[in-house]
């Protein structure tokens, strides 16, 4: 049981008249960012399952070439009714990337085989 237990409020966060959240900018215009709608869709809507079109395999050394080549390859390919052309399956390994992958067209996604159990070697 808590006695005398008051609320905090955030000065930075906080619930508008409207009952929004308002985010304020601190003496130097940072703020903490809102990503109440990131992700998919804007969030709480699930991933649709996209066809695997390219699997790759890790190779020792830098990735960025091999893995930037199939995102070329699949970026070519004519989209599905729902705008999509495929997705890249990253198989288990350790993919170094050097560079900056570029993603120039819609309906690409990059999946990795699984979560596995160590954060340090995940695909993705």
């Amino acid at each position: 049981m808590l006695i005398g237990q008051s609320s905090w409020q955030s000065q930075l966060v906080y619930y508008g008249s409207d009952s929004s959240l308002n985010y304020k900018s601190d003496s130097e215009g940072n703020r903490i960012p809102d990503f109440s709608h990131a992700g998919y869709k804007g969030g709480g809507v699930d991933l649709p399952f996209i066809n695997v079109v390219k699997t790759l395999n890790a190779i020792a050394g830098d990735n960025t070439a091999q893995i930037q080549n199939v995102i070329n390859e699949i970026a070519a390919m004519t989209p599905d009714v729902n705008g999509f052309r495929g997705s890249l399956l990253l198989k288990a390994g350790m993919y170094r990337v050097d560079g900056t992958l570029k993603l120039n067209q819609s309906g690409i996604v990059l999946r990795g085989e699984g979560d596995g159990a160590d954060p340090l070697t995940n695909t993705i």
